[in-house]
């Protein structure tokens, strides 16, 4: 690997370990800078690793970078840290992440030329698990029902063609980066809903949440590097 890239990755981890830190110590101004920091980390190290490369797919999957950056930012002021889950930052935040699926979705589309396979009905089985908890005693979704079930499909699928990929390509370093990173994506939002909307949160939840999405990030943007 890139020295470069080996020294951002550090950085990476180290900036994701004080994010997790200031979450569990509750310090809202400095977990939003420490979550902006670690979120503009991960841009840099897909920028690195498309001039390396120079494989486009880094490029073309830019906006959705761009899309979880803003996420990143716009969840960390809605309160996430302690549930508040204010507006309209939140909703901005859950919409960028979706907007950013959908771009995540058709990249890898492009790259199975567009052959959907049995892979993407996890898409509709997240739907089926959401649609489960939201009639669950035990979750309270209050407004935010539906935008779950629609937000868990595009995770579902993102996660179904990106194991597609890996399956198809078990030799492609590149394939195999995104099929993991994009079931880390999903373990980490689905985790993420429990910790919005279960009444009842298990403390370690924070924990597993971000070092899924940190990972998940890291695989994704430096994927090329893997071919």
């Amino acid at each position: 690997m890139n020295g470069v890239i080996a020294a951002a990755s550090g950085i990476y981890a180290i900036f994701a370990g004080i994010t997790i830190n200031v979450m569990y110590r509750n310090r809202q101004k400095n977990y939003v800078l420490m979550k902006t920091l670690t979120s503009i980390l991960f841009l840099l190290i897909g920028l690195f690793a498309y001039h390396v490369t120079d494989d486009s797919f880094y490029l073309a999957c830019l906006p959705g970078f761009i899309l979880c950056f803003l996420g990143d930012v716009l969840l960390a002021l809605a309160h996430e840290i302690d549930n508040r889950l204010k507006n309209p930052q939140f909703v901005l935040g859950v919409g960028s992440f979706l907007l950013a699926h959908v771009f995540f979705c058709c990249q890898f589309l492009i790259l199975l030329d567009w052959q959907i396979k049995w892979p993407t009905v996890i898409s509709l089985i997240m739907v089926g698990i959401t649609i489960s908890c939201t009639l669950n005693p035990k979750y309270d979704y209050g407004g935010n029902k539906i935008p779950s079930i629609i937000y868990s499909f595009f995770v579902g699928l993102l996660c179904g063609l990106g194991l597609q990929l890996l399956m198809e390509n078990p030799d492609n370093g590149m394939a195999v980066a995104l099929g993991i990173g994009s079931v880390c994506f999903l373990a980490s939002d689905y985790a993420l809903s429990i910790k919005y909307f279960r009444i009842e949160k298990p403390r370690f939840l924070g924990l597993f949440v971000l070092v899924a999405y940190y990972g998940a990030m890291w695989l994704l943007s430096s994927a090329v590097l893997f071919q």
